[in-house]
């Protein structure tokens, strides 16, 4: 497939909802670090910074859940990236690609090894963004700036969710870029989804999918009481990123199924326009409840958003048809996959050098617009990065661990 009709192809209806999802993700964990000084403080920037942080938020008068803004939009992220890895191993499937048993092996090494070459720039970029910011605003000496590059040199690889990290007494090395974790996860989960479903489909989807669901939903429900984070013993044998993801990442396996079925239907006129009218009261209802702050829990929030990026996906309504026709009049709408993916990326740690250094001395209002102005520069650098420098990486490094196929980040791009 040519790179125009790519281009003609893609669904800018979805790159659109994820940007407004990544600015929802943002504000939501602006919120959030001022909320809980003390179910925050995991050692992460030290409980005197936190305190002060809540106080200020006090201040102000933002001390309970009515002030609480923006949604937790991440199993949105990883539901889209989920249906697409579904899409491309349906696919492969139907050319026939899985039917030697011998080939089995040789096919889940090359998606491993293809998934590992599209993540690992950009968590790459995020580490290194999130190193240059933590050691700024912690005023490190220039001898430990090398110091804690070298301690902490496998979460700049990606291995950071394969266990291969050290601690350093500097600076934690989960502060660069905590989102980073997350897609190490994602890399994980999603290669052995792929082993699984290479080798059993009905194991992967009424077995596997069922279980991390399970799990994902007993930790989303475990949540706040009297402000204090409760645990449960799910996250002692399994970590927190992992159960946060796997989740949503089999509800987007099993999401393929639905929108396989609304694409194949035949469906009246009427019943593409009620899918259309659907998706927008569903947008508009997650969009005026991240307003006001009704929090109905992470699954609540997931589901609506789900519910949305079926349809859009699905492109059977009129709405969802009318807005890639007007995207793609418009050039830039082929960089909002890389913007939203930039928000993603760079918004923490953003997040806790504007908040933490600016909030009490120009006021909370003006930190906030800093910050959110500082995420949309930080997704434009982003984007310019990826293009010069991290599409090149992705390349080699497929050639280097010899992942023959087109290697192309599954949260940003369409094609699994």
């Amino acid at each position: 497939m040519s790179a125009k009709t790519k281009a003609d192809n893609r669904n800018y209806a979805l790159d659109f909802i994820r940007v407004i999802a990544a600015f929802l993700m943002t504000t939501f964990h602006w919120m959030w670090w001022a909320m809980f000084p003390g179910a925050v403080d995991n050692g992460y920037w030290g409980a005197y910074k936190v305190t002060q942080l809540h106080s200020i938020a006090q201040a102000v008068g933002i001390q309970n859940w009515d002030w609480f803004k923006g949604t937790y939009t991440m199993g949105f992220f990883v539901f889209v990236t989920g249906y697409f890895l579904m899409d491309g191993f349906k696919r492969a499937q139907a050319k026939g690609a899985f039917n030697d048993p011998r080939t089995h092996f040789t096919h889940t090494w090359r998606f491993t090894a293809k998934t590992y070459c599209a993540y690992a720039p950009l968590v790459l970029f995020g580490v290194t963004f999130g190193f240059i910011l933590t050691n700024i605003q912690n005023k490190t000496p220039a001898i430990d700036w090398l110091n804690n590059f070298v301690w902490n040199i496998f979460q700049f690889a990606g291995f950071h969710a394969f266990g291969m990290w050290q601690d350093n007494a500097t600076v934690y090395v989960n502060n660069y870029c905590p989102v980073a974790w997350y897609i190490e996860a994602f890399i994980v989960g999603a290669c052995i989804f792929y082993a699984i479903l290479v080798h059993s489909e009905r194991v992967a989807v009424f077995v596997w999918c069922p279980l991390l669901f399970m799990m994902s939903n007993i930790w989303l429900n475990r949540w706040l009481v009297d402000g204090v984070q409760t645990t449960i013993g799910i996250t002692d044998f399994l970590p927190q990123d992992y159960v946060r993801l796997w989740g949503p990442l089999a509800l987007g396996i099993w999401g393929w199924y639905i929108v396989d079925a609304i694409k194949k239907a035949d469906l009246s006129e009427g019943a593409c326009k009620a899918l259309g009218v659907a998706w927008l009261v569903a947008l508009a209802y997650a969009l005026v409840t991240s307003w006001t702050g009704y929090f109905g829990g992470m699954l609540h929030q997931d589901v609506v958003w789900m519910f949305i990026a079926m349809i859009v996906i699905a492109q059977r309504d009129p709405v969802t048809r009318g807005l890639n026709a007007v995207m793609h009049k418009f050039p830039l709408a082929k960089y909002f996959g890389d913007f939203s993916g930039g928000m993603y990326l760079v918004h923490q740690p953003i997040l806790f050098f504007i908040e933490f250094a600016f909030a009490e001395k120009f006021g909370w209002t003006a930190a906030s617009w800093m910050y959110e102005g500082l995420c949309c520069c930080g997704a434009i650098l982003f984007i310019i990065v990826n293009n010069l420098l991290l599409k090149p990486m992705y390349g080699k490094l497929s050639k280097v661990l010899h992942a023959r196929d087109k290697v192309e980040p599954r949260i940003f791009g369409e094609q699994a």
